[in-house]
């Protein structure tokens, strides 16, 4: 919701939030590829340039606080850290920790 409608939502928090969009679905709990941040970026630009969502340079400074779960086997640490990556790359206030939970 926040990468889409970014014009109007100004910060996140998540917990055990897997990467934007659905294309991170096909990896939980599956080893995460290398390129798949790449693959996320460019999946994100690719919307913004057909107009599917608000534009990324919104992200820029917006706050976003992330939770991942250490023991968390639904959503690994690894995976919700893709998210912490998507988000430094357009520039916003992320912070990110992992906290001695699982996935319940």
């Amino acid at each position: 919701m926040h990468v889409i409608h970014s014009e109007t939502i100004k910060g996140v928090g998540l917990l055990a939030g897997g990467p934007y969009a659905s294309i991170g679905a096909g990896v939980m709990g599956a080893e995460i590829p290398d390129t798949l941040l790449d693959e996320l970026i460019d999946f994100a630009e690719q919307n913004e340039d057909d107009g599917k969502i608000d534009p990324l340079s919104n992200l820029n400074g917006s706050p976003v606080y992330i939770i991942a779960g250490e023991n968390d086997e639904a959503v690994p640490p690894a995976l919700v850290e893709l998210q912490k990556d998507f988000y430094d790359h357009f520039g916003a206030n992320t912070e990110y920790e992992i906290r001695p939970i699982g996935h319940e």
